[in-house]
């Protein structure tokens, strides 16, 4: 068998780019999941859209519920002291 040599006719081999309904299907499926990926991506951006308005939302609650906070404890500290000068003794 040294010496032989195989010979392949790769002209009879059909290729996509012979075959015009290939093609077609190719171009086609290329299209289907440009639409799939391009709908999914859509999707992602709408859900975080919705997940930084609900997180927004959260922090001015909290920052809401901190300033409450801040000047209950203020007028709370400035009540306790008002009365403890107005309960000192005045010499």
């Amino acid at each position: 068998m040294s010496g032989y040599v195989s010979f392949i006719d790769f002209s009879t081999i059909a290729t996509p780019r012979d075959d015009p309904y290939s093609r077609y299907t190719y171009k086609k499926q290329r299209s289907d999941d440009n639409a799939c990926s391009q709908q999914d991506l859509l999707a992602l951006v709408d859900s975080l859209r919705l997940e930084l308005r609900v997180k927004e939302s959260r922090l001015r609650d909290m920052e809401e519920y901190m300033d409450n906070l801040v000047c209950q404890d203020y007028f709370a500290d400035l009540y306790c002291g008002m009365k403890l000068y107005n309960s000192m003794d005045r010499v």
